[in-house]
């Protein structure tokens, strides 16, 4: 009888032991109040041995096991327009009105017709869509091509005021050249030439009153 008392005393200091011992890590750490702890899950011991033969076993599982919070990744940061960008999936707005996503571009030294907008085609008061045409001529010149922009201004983070390149050309010089686009005051050279050389040859806007 005090042997098997003796048996059972000793047993219960072994477990008191063991418990310490796998508590004792805790003790000191500081909460992160940011991370919300769950309730220890207890994992039942396995049935069966399930390894394969000449394999390893994995190493026998007991006692609390505490749930680890997963890595969350940071939200992916909004693509921010760079000062020189190259933009695909263009949408001709206006023929001075680039859209690309969420981007609104619009062409530096030039002031050209909206979509909406008419001229005069003669003295009796009759008009033509110069701006339907007028985007219609960019529309052909751009078709799915990218267009590389340098931004020359901000109206907004989403507003640009951009010279845009779109091949070989430089939007603003060829709307003037063909005649959809006057130069805006301080346009380059180049861009005052060619509306220039659009008003001689009446090419686009400057088109004879019939």
């Amino acid at each position: 009888m005090l042997r098997t008392l003796l048996i059972a005393i000793i047993i219960c200091i072994v477990l008191a032991i063991g418990f310490f011992v796998l508590i004792e890590p805790d003790r000191g750490r500081v909460a992160d109040p940011a991370v919300k702890k769950s309730p220890p899950e207890y994992v039942a011991p396995a049935s069966r041995d399930v390894t394969s033969p000449g394999m390893t076993p994995g190493p026998k599982v007991s006692g609390p096991l505490l749930r680890i919070p997963g890595y969350t990744p940071p939200p992916e940061a909004k693509r921010q327009s760079k000062p020189s960008d190259r933009m695909r999936k263009i949408i001709v707005t206006h023929a001075h009105t680039l859209q690309s996503g969420d981007i609104t571009v619009h062409i530096a030294h030039i002031e050209a017709p909206s979509t909406e907008e008419t001229c005069d085609l003669d003295e009796a008061g009759r008009t033509w869509p110069c701006g339907r045409m007028a985007r219609t001529a960019l529309r052909r010149l751009i078709r799915s091509r990218a267009v590389t922009c340098q931004i020359t201004s901000k109206i907004s983070e989403t507003q640009l005021v951009s010279t845009c390149q779109v091949g070989r050309f430089d939007i603003a010089t060829w709307l003037a050249g063909q005649g959809w686009a006057k130069p805006a005051d301080g346009a380059p050279e180049g861009v005052q030439a060619a509306y220039q050389s659009a008003r001689d040859k009446s090419l686009g806007l400057w088109r004879p009153l019939k």
